[in-house]
């Protein structure tokens, strides 16, 4: 199946260029854009039938729950 963009990933590998890689790769990953949107019930219902050609992740959290605001800052 063709990608048109993958993100960076971590990947522990050896040696001192990888490392120098691993760090430019994550510097560009943090400095990509995000946005944030409420989330109703259709377009939910919508994101789950994943009807694209790709794997998606879909990660729900609420600020009234321990783990999930445990968990947000690594998110």
């Amino acid at each position: 199946m063709p990608v048109d963009k993958t993100k960076v990933s971590a990947a522990r590998s050896s040696g001192a260029r990888s490392a120098a890689g691993s760090r430019q790769g994550f510097r560009r990953w943090a400095e990509e854009p995000v946005s944030l949107e409420a989330l109703g019930s259709r377009r939910a219902a919508r994101l789950v039938r994943n009807e694209g050609p790709k794997l998606r992740l879909i990660n729900l959290w609420a600020t009234h729950c321990g783990p999930c605001v445990v968990e947000f800052p690594t998110l």
